[in-house]
């Protein structure tokens, strides 16, 4: 199960926008993003991002459940290029309320 960041749900994004809005980001981006949507599995630093998103079953929102679609569809290289960004974010220089 995916944490929430809070009980906001946009319902602003439909079908093919979010892999749109998903495929405007960098590998920065996408690591922001990762790290904000599964951090509790990335909490331990052992976890590899392939691994999480093929583990992860449910989530509660569209937009992650949209988010995990789209990263299982990124190709190797990228994966591991958003997994390095997500190792040089710090929890600390990110608001998650």
């Amino acid at each position: 199960m995916l944490e929430q960041s809070g009980d906001v749900e946009s319902g602003c994004l439909y079908g093919e926008a979010y892999e749109a809005l998903y495929d405007s980001f960098g590998e920065m981006e996408l690591a922001v993003l990762c790290k904000i949507v599964f951090r509790e599995a990335l909490r331990g630093g052992t976890a590899d991002l392939a691994d999480i998103i093929r583990e992860c079953e449910a989530t509660e929102h569209e937009w992650q459940h949209h988010l995990i679609e789209y990263m299982e569809r990124l190709d190797d290289r990228r994966i591991r290029t958003v997994d390095e960004w997500i190792g040089r974010i710090d929890y600390e220089d990110i608001s998650f309320y």
